[in-house]
């Protein structure tokens, strides 16, 4: 074989690369130019070839070394350089993302692209720069690029802290979302912007005339909830889950509702309706965070009202969805304890303690419930185990101060205080306590005293 031959093959089929770019076949393009193993000795089409077809392939770190080339080599050509600044603006992740960024405003720049430099001023935080041209360049006749060039101004402003232009900024950043209608980002930036009032008079007027539209029912349950107007959400947001009862996000946000108001107002059947929202959801997904939360909320707030049947119901339903979530399992313990129910409590503990053996809050709180059944030389090992753990456990230390002074140790409680205080000096109220611990100490050494000849 000739070495002509063998070069030609080497360089690939540049015109078919060419023609299967101009046809929309980029990865053709790539497969017919072949393998360029030496940018430096690239001609320019093979450079245009290769950068555009990686490009449009979305492969934007592959394309920028070769744009960029392009465009150095025919700095005239604006095309180029616009197709060079995209490239690194889609590149612009991680730790080279300044960098990236830098080469993008250079090309754009030289594209002669006010609006993409606009765009990539903004990106590189550079809110002056950017402000100059979103302030005075005439609105895009597409409404979507209308809406950002508004939302950009209007972030752009407050960024920089012109206070005066904030508020007008924002409200006709809104105005442009709801010109789509994007109802999400009117609402984002409604409540950013701190004129949530304009977005809710827009709703108010759009549901006159649509009443049964349910994406504006959300949208008015979300911003009257964001408004802290809960009662009047919940209409909103029952209509909606009423009419679709797999919408999670509005079911999440009606239990939320409906916890808030009824705390406001004390309406326990507010209380009893987001129970059971809540559990609908968490039977749909298991990890919806939202939901949890809740409901959690929801047990503590019964327990501290001291329904406290109630709350072991919701944590017993908690602890079935996730049997090794550690907080939701220690307040099930411990409640198991105030209720007296002893072979449940036993078996979430062992049950916990089997995923996460050196938990200290979990240890402590086993010692407890053990030392409630009365084995009480069990528990003071299990406290003596968590400082092994976490030396300045405060709820460990306490625990065994109070079992060494009630059994008349007085040795084992001189020991204690002073580690007691040392733990606690950035504990305000448990600072004081163990004060107090000190001083009962001295006047009160053990909760009795032993009689003499007594073991």
């Amino acid at each position: 074989m000739s070495s002509l031959i063998w070069i030609a093959l080497l360089l690939g089929d540049l015109a078919g690369a060419e023609a299967a770019l101009s046809e929309g076949k980029p990865q053709q393009a790539l497969d017919k130019l072949g393998e360029v193993a030496d940018l430096d000795a690239a001609n320019q089409r093979t450079l245009v070839v290769l950068g555009m077809a990686y490009y449009r392939l979305g492969e934007h770190v592959a394309a920028v070394e070769p744009l960029m080339r392009a465009s150095n080599n025919a700095p005239a050509d604006q095309k180029l350089a616009r197709a060079a600044a995209l490239a690194c603006r889609g590149s612009a992740r991680g730790k080279y993302a300044a960098e990236y960024i830098r080469d993008a405003r250079r090309m754009a720049k030289r594209a002669g692209d006010r609006s993409l430099q606009a765009d990539l001023a903004y990106l590189a935080r550079d809110y002056e720069a950017a402000l100059a041209y979103y302030r005075d360049a005439p609105a895009p006749n597409d409404k979507t690029r209308a809406m950002v060039y508004a939302r950009r101004r209007a972030e752009c402003i407050r960024a920089l802290g012109i206070e005066e232009d904030v508020r007008a900024a924002y409200i006709a950043a809104v105005d442009a979302a709801l010109a789509i209608p994007d109802l999400r980002s009117a609402y984002q930036l409604a409540f950013r912007g701190n004129v949530a009032g304009r977005l809710l008079q827009w709703l108010d007027t759009a549901l006159t005339k649509t009443p049964d539209d349910i994406e504006l029912r959300r949208y008015r349950g979300y911003a009257r909830t964001a408004a802290l107007r809960y009662e009047d959400a919940i209409g909103d947001l029952e209509f909606v889950v009423a009419r679709r009862p797999k919408d999670w996000d509005a079911k999440d946000q009606l239990c939320f509702v409906l916890l808030q108001d009824g705390a406001r107002r004390q309406v326990d059947a507010h209380f009893a309706r987001a129970d059971k929202l809540g559990r609908e959801i968490l039977t749909a997904d298991p990890r919806h965070r939202g939901a949890w939360d809740r409901l959690s909320w929801l047990a503590g707030k019964h327990w501290a009202a001291r329904k406290l049947e109630t709350a072991a119901e919701i944590l017993q339903f908690l602890y079935k969805i996730d049997p090794e979530d550690v907080t939701n399992g220690l307040n099930y313990g411990a409640l198991c304890r105030r209720l007296d129910r002893q072979k449940t409590g036993e078996a979430v503990y062992r049950g916990l303690l089997k995923l996460w053996p050196n938990d200290p809050d979990l240890i402590n709180d086993w010692a407890i419930f053990v030392d409630g059944q009365g084995r009480r030389a069990e528990a003071v090992k299990l406290w003596e185990r968590v400082l092994e753990l976490a030396p300045r456990n405060l709820n460990a230390l306490e625990n065994l101060y109070t079992a060494a002074w009630e059994r008349g140790d007085q040795s084992t409680v001189r020991a204690l205080v002073p580690r007691g205080i040392d733990a606690s000096r950035r504990n305000e109220r448990a600072h004081i306590r163990w004060l107090w611990f000190r001083d009962r100490t001295a006047w009160a050494p053990a909760a009795w005293e032993p009689r003499k000849g007594a073991r």
